[in-house]
């Protein structure tokens, strides 16, 4: 009987769990989150095990997004300004974005990206059925997981590939496929899975590029946010490129991800014209 090969994967999982990616503050943080007896004072207190996390939540209670009046001094009152959801999912963001070599430089261009898209996608969700904006926002805050994962246990390929192909070229995930067994979609839903994040958002890690190849799994809750993703990524490159609001909402109104996920071209120049001062609020945490 022939013995059946290992999957990568798997054993790329196994690593991982070696690894101890996850900080004791975000692991505390998550299973706070998974807590419904748990409150804001809880949330606070589990930031406050990690002083670099607990000085970024603080400043982002103080940035003009948030707070334009009183200075917020403490955790416990940042998280009151921030909210519950948007507390725990900055906390698990910023723990996923820290994986890995912090001197690489590709990792302030993928928090950027990746911020982006978060902020992009929570303005979506308001007028997307069935897809909660908090929930949103950490799918888009977590879609490149995989990515991330790559490049810490192998920096040297995944960055040779992503100067070959950018991400949400198809060429990058045959190149990853054809390099470690697997796409970063597929890793980064399985890491999502391993520590316990939210099931809508590791099928949301899985399938936002997937996707636009199966429209009709958009009936899973899943799928859905995974086209909002897929979705608010496009608008984010289009933005990036120099294009105007009213042209952005033009373009993707066309994509065919937009008409069942019920986005209109108005919803669409909204989402583009005020998810960048989200944006830079979230990247200028990680500085």
């Amino acid at each position: 009987m022939a013995s059946t090969a290992p999957d990568p994967a798997v054993e790329l999982l196994r690593r991982v769990a070696d690894m101890k990616l996850l900080p004791e503050a975000a692991i505390r943080v998550r299973d706070i989150a998974n807590d419904p007896d748990a409150s804001t004072t809880d949330l606070a207190d589990a930031a406050g095990l990690d002083p670099m996390l607990s000085a970024r939540v603080l400043r982002m209670a103080n940035s003009s997004v948030f707070n334009r009046g009183t200075p917020v001094t403490s955790l416990r009152r940042a998280v009151s300004v921030l909210g519950f959801a948007r507390t725990r999912n900055l906390a698990l963001g910023m723990a996923m974005v820290a994986i890995g070599d912090r001197k690489l430089k590709y990792r302030s261009r993928l928090w950027a990206h990746t911020t982006s898209v978060a902020a992009a996608t929570a303005q979506l969700a308001r007028f997307v059925k069935d897809v909660d904006p908090q929930t949103a926002f950490l799918g888009g805050l977590l879609h490149d997981l995989g990515v991330q994962v790559l490049l810490a246990l192998a920096p040297d390929d995944e960055l040779g590939l992503l100067a070959r192909w950018p991400d949400g070229d198809p060429r990058l995930l045959k190149g990853e496929r054809d390099r470690f067994g697997f796409d970063h979609a597929r890793v980064g839903g399985l890491v999502a899975d391993q520590y316990g994040l939210p099931s809508v958002v590791a099928d949301a890690i899985r399938l936002h590029h997937q996707i636009r190849v199966h429209p009709g799994r958009l009936v899973m809750p899943g799928a859905r946010l995974a086209a909002a993703v897929a979705l608010a990524e496009r608008l984010v490159q289009l933005t990036e490129r120099g294009m105007p609001a009213p042209n952005v909402a033009g373009t993707v109104s066309m994509d065919p991800l937009a008409k069942p996920l019920g986005v209109s071209k108005a919803s669409l120049q909204v989402a583009a014209e005020v998810f960048e001062e989200e944006a830079k609020a979230l990247q200028s945490m990680l500085d």
